[in-house]
């Protein structure tokens, strides 16, 4: 198994053999934004393209890198990591200082303040979330459609419309 498949591996608990996936050639030292197709935001590492530093409308897409040889399906990433980086939002960058200090001072004085205040200055934190272009608002299923892509794509690359479902049995011992 390749740790590139660990996170397909995880969610979809198939046998290994049906997500085989080694990279198409070496990852970028630096991270950054692009695409995996129509609406799949990605942020991590790869080794084709460019990288963004912010999510926007126009980035590449690394799913024309996609390759398939010997039945393997070849990516340009590590979707493990895109993954990784999705649920841990590595995608956030630090606040500056201005904003680390507003914070700080919302949060000490929020238990003085009155609900109808805190809700205001909540409102006001998160008036621009409808004009974001990443993560999807109010709803983001990024994770899910990145999970799904590679998880069919190898399926076509192996010729199988189906895979069996490891069930999630405890393994008794005698």
């Amino acid at each position: 198994m390749t740790a590139t498949a660990q996170a397909l591996i995880d969610r979809y608990r198939c046998p290994e053999a049906f997500v085989n996936l080694p990279l198409r050639g070496r990852l970028s030292e630096t991270a950054g934004f692009f695409r995996f197709g129509p609406g799949i935001t990605c942020y991590g590492r790869s080794s084709a393209g460019t990288r963004a530093r912010s999510a926007q409308p126009l980035l590449y897409d690394a799913s024309n890198d996609v390759g398939v040889e010997n039945s393997e399906l070849l990516l340009p990433f590590n979707p493990t990591e895109i993954i990784d980086n999705l649920r841990w939002e590595r995608y956030v960058r630090p606040d500056s200082r201005i904003r680390t200090f507003a914070k700080r001072a919302y949060y000490s004085c929020a238990r003085f303040c009155q609900t109808r205040r805190e809700g205001a200055i909540q409102r006001a934190q998160l008036r621009d979330w409808g004009r974001l272009i990443f993560p999807n608002w109010p709803v983001d299923t990024t994770l899910e459609d990145l999970c799904e892509k590679p998880m069919s794509l190898s399926m076509r690359a192996l010729g199988v419309d189906r895979v069996p479902f490891v069930w999630f049995w405890t393994r008794w011992r005698t």
